[in-house]
């Protein structure tokens, strides 16, 4: 992918490879991005803009990497290739790995209006082998429900909390180098940061979206500098120094979130060129 290198830089590398990895995690391998959450999640979760992002993918739908038609009509991302890669991983398993014609029964079953073109044999397949749409919402449901009490159980509540939990994640990675070992204390804790960090954007008369709160998110996180929690860097910790954190930024030189911002992306690229240095 020379081409996205070349026109992205790094992103266009790293929004490739992380699609790829967000395409195996995924239930049934696609990522729907008509959903506004799932995009701002991806971008934050890859550190670019919505607008990069979008660039991207156009540009890996023009190389044929995802489905033009689905892409298109559905904002759909479905690599065949991908799929096609990963096919053995199921031979032991007690499902089938999903292809084009069950993706489309899965996205009907779910009531998406939707009519895809296919080749022959496979439309041929779809009229021989037909799929319930009442059984694959069936399945759907249950994992969506045991997925729910997952959540429920590690104190994850909204999309919000899962877009914050992974900029954080991020963030962990890039200052330690290594993945953090999330648990239900911090996700207790992360429930109890969001209000706060609405209320300080409130306070600076900013509307507290969740577009605004993971950009906040990500500022506050880049302005933490004091060793001792740099060292403990977690989300209790986080939570806990809350106060104190958000004051330091302010003495020096804030006088809130919408002041912050500019001052903190500068103290973080200071770092970054220092540690480059």
């Amino acid at each position: 992918m020379f081409y996205l290198r070349s026109k992205y830089k790094n992103d266009g590398y790293t929004v490739w490879f992380m699609l790829l990895e967000e395409l195996g995690k995924a239930e049934y391998h696609y990522l729907d991005l008509k959903d506004d959450v799932q995009k701002m999640y991806l971008s934050s979760t890859f550190m670019v803009t919505e607008e990069i992002l979008e660039n991207i993918i156009n540009d890996l739908v023009k190389f044929e990497e995802f489905d033009k038609e689905l892409w298109e009509n559905e904002s759909i991302l479905y690599n065949q290739k991908f799929v096609n890669n990963i096919k053995d991983a199921y031979k032991k398993r007690s499902n089938d790995c999903i292809d084009k014609k069950s993706l489309i029964d899965v996205l009907k079953a779910k009531g998406r209006s939707i009519e895809a073109k296919l080749p022959p044999n496979e439309a041929k397949e779809i009229l021989e082998v037909p799929v319930k749409p009442q059984r694959i919402l069936k399945d759907i449901k249950g994992k969506e429900r045991k997925g729910k009490e997952r959540k429920e159980k590690e104190g994850e509540t909204s999309s919000l909390h899962t877009i914050l939990k992974n900029v954080f994640f991020l963030w962990y990675e890039h200052l330690k180098k290594t993945k953090y070992d999330w648990s239900a204390k911090d996700g207790k804790n992360l429930n109890l940061l969001i209000p706060k960090i609405k209320r300080k954007m409130t306070e600076a008369e900013i509307e507290p979206t969740d577009e605004n709160i993971q950009k906040n998110f990500q500022v506050f996180l880049k302005g933490i500098n004091e060793k001792w929690i740099l060292d403990n860097f977690t989300i209790p910790i986080i939570n806990s120094k809350f106060n104190e954190i958000f004051t330091k930024a302010r003495k020096d030189g804030a006088g809130g979130f919408q002041d912050l911002n500019a001052e903190i992306d500068r103290r973080f690229n200071a770092r970054e060129q220092a540690g480059s240095q």
